[in-house]
């Protein structure tokens, strides 16, 4: 199997690649547009021709939105959490796929796009009862632009439709938290439940060991009586109840996150400390999310700044009046 080049226009390559078919053992060339330099051309064809030979090649003109988002979702696969890999999936799949699937990835425009964002509000749901929130959609929309972001590295675009797009707008309510005295009832509440998730290990093991089975290093943190994962609903409608049998105001078992990322914040926890510990791959997303603490943060660290500065003079002060004596 061999290639060659053909330069259309300064920086605009063919890279033509004669090959035969198995069946007839005729000869037929293939055609391949490039953008780039000679060098990244031959290189280029060299990367196509030894994918052709693998039997690893796919014709780029034929290839669905489907089929990419499939390699793409294979690709993230070491590259984030286990989590965030499973929710990129699910949401291809499940969410992007129906909606745009069917597409040449090359004939993908940001029309399709953008009617596919419209029919996600309109009736996005999967159970089918309405649409999906802009929220839902505009993260479709991060997750779609980081996988055609991939294909334009790939060479499979030469630029990502999905760049001409605006996501729906989203409107950020402020976030419902527990202050601290509310927290500290919370937990005090939930010391004889299976909510009270510091003791949670210890009780758990003894109920696995009433029914003959003993933990290990593959059990859950958190599960079932028996050991067996728990539905996330399951530990929100366990919630939703706990809290209908107290005063504590009515907030999602998720805003109990939103709680303790405030109390890190408003206990001056260094931000970059505050994002770790929630798993934020920025420190800015953390500042973004919780950025209602930082006003009294800024007031706390002007009140620092003066009172050092007052102490430092101070104490300049007190040394000349000694210099003096």
């Amino acid at each position: 199997m061999k290639g060659h080049l053909r330069e259309r226009s300064p920086g605009h390559w063919a890279i033509v690649i004669d090959v035969r078919e198995p069946a007839t053992g005729k000869r037929k060339r293939r055609w391949h547009s490039f953008n780039g330099s000679k060098r990244e051309a031959h290189k280029e064809c060299a990367r196509l021709i030894t994918e052709m030979e693998r039997g690893t090649y796919i014709e780029t003109k034929r290839e669905t939105v489907a089929s990419f988002l499939e390699r793409w979702i294979e690709h993230m696969q070491g590259q984030v959490s286990p989590r965030t890999h499973e929710r990129y999936a699910e949401l291809c799949r499940k969410n992007i796929v129906p909606l745009l699937g069917g597409l040449t990835l090359t004939k993908l425009q940001p029309t399709h796009i953008s009617q596919a964002y419209a029919n996600a509000l309109a009736s996005g749901r999967r159970d089918g009862k309405g649409g999906l929130s802009p929220a839902s959609v505009h993260y479709q929309h991060r997750v779609l632009k980081k996988a055609l972001g991939q294909a334009v590295k790939w060479r499979l675009l030469p630029s990502s439709p999905v760049d001409s797009v605006d996501p729906p707008r989203v409107e950020r309510t402020r976030m419902q938290t527990y202050d601290m005295a509310q927290t500290a009832e919370a937990l005090a509440l939930t010391r004889l439940t299976r909510l009270y998730v510091p003791v949670l290990r210890i009780e758990q093991a003894q109920e696995l060991l009433r029914i003959g089975i003993r933990q290990d290093g593959e059990s859950f943190v958190y599960a079932r009586e028996d050991g067996q994962p728990i539905q996330p609903r399951s530990l929100t409608h366990a919630w939703d109840q706990f809290r209908a049998r107290t005063t504590l105001p009515r907030i999602r078992f998720h805003d109990l996150r939103h709680s303790h990322a405030t109390h890190l914040l408003a206990g001056n926890v260094h931000p970059k400390i505050a994002s770790e510990r929630l798993g934020h791959s920025k420190v800015g997303i953390t500042l973004d999310l919780y950025s209602h603490v930082l006003p009294g943060m800024q007031a706390d660290a002007a009140a620092r700044v003066d009172l050092a500065a007052r102490e430092a003079i101070n104490r300049r002060v007190q040394k000349e009046m000694v210099a003096k004596r």
